[in-house]
């Protein structure tokens, strides 16, 4: 259903996130012939650096190398305050991101999972879900939750926060690209066994690979899907 998509809307808290959660999908919705555009919420830096304008442009300079790697068409930065998007009010966040995804018909949306330890994702995920609300006339078809190492497995193991896949990507063919991508972001690459180590993002798709029957696998949450009509417009 993801890789039926002519455009898909990448929405996440932070640059890197579309690399550990989709980059494999991306790469093969790009190959495809689909448009993909990514959504960053949060400046992606400040957290970290503080206002050091030099690392805010060279963690830029990371993300576009990363979205040049997996065939993202389009990056639009949103610059909010990084780790502290619920400072923001809720209204603001589901504007901003509703201004983005109006902009083109997109027929999914790939984000975060809510119950993911990074309170960011947590913000991000709940405007996604006034965004894609399925009115009458709306061009989303399909919004789907992604897993991000080093903070979905981390996430707080309570019913209502455990990410329980039901829709899997064979990425063999662009397992390479997702992992290049990740390389470009050199700040927040880690040292094995840290999950967000090269070796550990790589094991994870091999894991949700051979849960599935391939060599390497993306693991994404359907929210919700729907198949229209023959002949309906969008």
């Amino acid at each position: 259903m993801i890789l039926e998509s002519r455009k898909t809307l990448v929405v996440v808290a932070h640059p890197d996130d579309e690399t550990l959660g989709a980059g494999g999908t991306i790469r093969r919705l790009a190959d495809a012939g689909s448009r993909v555009d990514l959504l960053v919420a949060s400046d992606g830096s400040s957290a970290q650096f503080g206002d050091d304008m030099a690392a805010r442009k060279r963690r830029n300079t990371h993300l576009d190398k990363a979205c040049e790697i997996l065939g993202i068409n389009r990056c639009i930065i949103l610059d909010l305050p990084d780790m502290r998007l619920d400072t923001i009010p809720h209204i603001e966040i589901n504007r901003a991101i509703g201004k983005v995804a109006a902009e083109e018909d997109y027929d999914t949306i790939l984000t975060h999972h809510p119950g993911d330890v990074n309170k960011d994702h947590e913000q991000v995920f709940n405007s996604v879900m006034v965004v894609a609300r399925p009115v009458p006339g709306s061009s989303i078809r399909n919004v789907a939750t992604f897993f991000v190492n080093s903070s979905t497995e981390w996430g707080a193991p309570l019913a209502n926060g455990v990410f329980l896949p039901n829709l899997f990507v064979d990425i063999d063919s662009t397992i390479d690209h997702k992992l290049e991508a990740l390389a470009a972001y050199e700040d927040e690459l880690r040292v094995w066994p840290h999950p967000r180590s090269v070796e550990a993002v790589r094991a994870r798709t091999q894991t949700v690979g051979s849960e599935v029957g391939v060599g390497h696998a993306e693991a994404f949450q359907l929210i919700r899907g729907l198949i229209r009509a023959p002949g309906s417009p969008r």
